[in-house]
């Protein structure tokens, strides 16, 4: 007798047809033209399964353009590799590294970037998306390590560069990049290339001779600034509410959006449990969105100020470079430590939320924009002093730093191990410190 595959992987499988499905019928008609229909009929799932594994149609849109990304990007690092292998000289790695990174700034890949952005936060709640989503960001990884393997027994890197701690890297420059549409502020693309050409080269190690970070690789285990748990960082500063039926509904739907997010705020039952009349809510949040939205300002409101904090206070502290990025690995690996980790996906949930729905955009906007403009302030102080390089522009820096969370967050979904992400987090704070070739 042939055993029953356990539900999670028949669910897994599922998915994965639905999503095969799903990818070809958007390269033969775009994704303006698919429907679910026509989904259920090339993949064999049927629409209510489709519907309960994705929730919608444009869940399903987005995970497969998420892996239309993956493809896209790994297109792009075999070219790179063919072009550099060819050539078998380090000036030819620096020479695509250059032109990646216009390509890159250029905005051509912004659409893709926000499907798997949206792809992440439809994954949060359900499992059996998380592991298909788990399993591109292995395949990229994996990728990686056979190119920067090959690439540093060329002599091409100063050492061996984590794969998977490039995988984050290049997830925190998406987000930087696409807080931006939020905000509607984009810096110019010279800005990003420039960003994205320091950081690589140098937290790379692609150099004219041996690199050496600011601080040694050990400064992860014995940094002066560890924060504390993310779930520490939390404070009751979201948003302001009128008088007790207020905070009595906000409570409650609150613990509901935590648990299951938006799926997870059904008005009938939130109401009954804080014991509110319809009519009262209707005239208070004239509706779901409404609530909806304000949950997601009050999650991104409860961490701002922390997280503001705390970066202000790394770049206004400290005297040099050094502890620069001894403030900046510290934090970083403090967030990397812990199961808290899944509240920064609240970061992914607010920007794909914020894109699509006016309403919300408009309230979290200007916040937003208001910490974006006190972490880049600070950064400029340090350049200003001299503790930080002054090529690099400090709003995109600054923008990249509030994009690192959801580094994180990717990194423990595909099962990246924090080892990795330490080394390269110290050299890659080393490059956009200080010019490594100096």
């Amino acid at each position: 007798m042939v055993p029953r595959r356990p539900q999670q992987a028949r669910a897994v499988a599922t998915v994965e047809r639905a999503v095969g499905a799903a990818v070809g019928l958007i390269e033969e008609v775009g994704a303006a033209e698919v429907r679910f229909a026509q989904v259920a009929d090339r993949s064999g799932v049927s629409n209510g399964s489709l519907l309960h594994h994705f929730g919608s149609l444009d869940s399903l849109l987005a995970t497969a353009e998420a892996v239309r990304y993956e493809r896209a990007v790994s297109a792009r690092m075999a070219a790179a590799r063919d072009a550099v292998l060819a050539s078998g000289d380090v000036s030819a790695l620096r020479t695509v590294v250059e032109r990646t990174a216009e390509a890159v700034a250029s905005g051509a890949f912004d659409e893709l970037r926000w499907s798997r952005l949206g792809a992440l936060s439809f994954a949060r709640h359900r499992p059996e998306l998380r592991t298909l989503l788990a399993g591109t960001i292995r395949s990229l990884r994996d990728q990686l390590t056979d190119l920067l393997g090959e690439l540093h027994a060329k002599g091409m890197l100063a050492y061996p560069v984590p794969s998977g701690a490039v995988t984050g890297f290049l997830h925190a420059h998406t987000v930087g990049r696409l807080v931006e549409d939020v905000v509607d502020d984009r810096l110019p693309p010279e800005q990003w290339v420039r960003l994205l050409t320091v950081a690589v080269r140098g937290g790379f190690g692609i150099t004219g001779g041996a690199f050496a970070p600011v601080v040694g690789p050990d400064a992860a285990g014995t940094v002066v600034a560890r924060p504390p748990e993310v779930a520490g960082l939390l404070s009751d500063d979201g948003v302001e509410l009128a008088d007790d039926e207020e905070r009595r509904l906000f409570a409650v739907a609150r613990e509901r959006f935590a648990a299951d997010g938006e799926g997870g705020v059904v008005v009938a039952d939130v109401l009954r449990t804080a014991g509110v009349s319809n009519g009262w809510f209707v005239r208070r949040f004239h509706g779901r969105e409404e609530l909806v939205d304000l949950l997601h300002l009050d999650a991104y409101l409860r961490m701002r100020g922390a997280e503001t904090a705390a970066l202000v206070a790394t770049f206004r502290g400290a005297d040099d470079a050094e502890g620069v990025v001894r403030e900046l690995v510290g934090r970083f690996v403090g967030l990397e430590e812990g199961a808290a980790w899944e509240r920064w996906w609240d970061r992914i949930d607010l920007l794909v939320a914020a894109r699509t729905r006016a309403g919300l955009r408009t309230v979290v906007a200007p916040p937003l924009a208001e910490q974006l403009a006190t972490i880049t302030d600070a950064v400029e102080d340090a350049q200003a002093r001299g503790v930080v390089r002054d090529d690099v522009a400090a709003a995109a820096l600054a923008r990249f730093l509030w994009g690192i969370p959801v580094a994180i967050v990717v990194a423990a979904i595909g099962g990246i191990p924090t080892a990795e992400l330490r080394t390269f987090t110290v050299a890659l704070c080393s490059a956009l410190v200080r010019d490594p070739e100096a």
